[in-house]
């Protein structure tokens, strides 16, 4: 596989418009990288907010994470700094309505894999991503089955604890 050339990437998937048609407020590809960047943060598909502005985590949970890795938003914001890519590259729509490209949707169980052992694996930790006697213990709880609801009724799952490396670090 030949390297792909990062701004060429960048402005393609700026110009790109092939979901246009099944997105409630149009494309608008919200994404920042640069070659330089020394951290990379992959998030969920920009929300309204974020799509209006055009500001990757320009919102509250922005704010949150900014908080949490202390990072001032200058340095947040600087490509040269940080990669900020979404799972998805424009604004959906909202939970509950119709599927967004059903036949490009994972199952559950492949979603829930990537977000687990699939970072795990990602990230060179073979002690991360699974439940397991010597595992690292991080994790979250969550207010419901996620397998048990109906897929109309996924995005109402909420998280009410989570636990890095065996503490709690959130709970509601």
């Amino acid at each position: 596989m030949e390297p792909v050339d990062l701004d060429e990437l960048l402005l393609g998937i700026r110009a790109c418009r092939l979901c246009e048609a099944h997105l409630p407020l149009g494309p608008r590809p919200v994404v920042q990288a640069s070659s330089t960047s020394r951290l990379l943060i992959v998030g969920q598909a920009p929300g309204t907010r974020v799509h209006a502005s055009g500001v990757p985590w320009d919102d509250a949970s922005g704010r949150r994470l900014r908080d949490w890795l202390r990072l001032a938003p200058e340095v947040f914001y600087d490509p040269a700094c940080v990669a900020i890519v979404p799972m998805g590259f424009c604004y959906p729509g909202r939970a509950g309505s119709e599927p967004f490209l059903p036949d490009e949707a994972l199952a559950l169980e492949v979603a829930f894999a990537a977000y687990t052992s699939g970072s795990a694996w990602a990230n060179h930790r073979d002690d991360a991503g699974v439940l397991a006697a010597g595992a690292v213990a991080d994790l979250v709880v969550l207010d419901r089955d996620p397998f048990g609801a109906p897929p109309e009724e996924i995005g109402a799952v909420r998280v009410t604890s989570t636990w890095v490396e065996g503490d709690l670090v959130h709970a509601v």
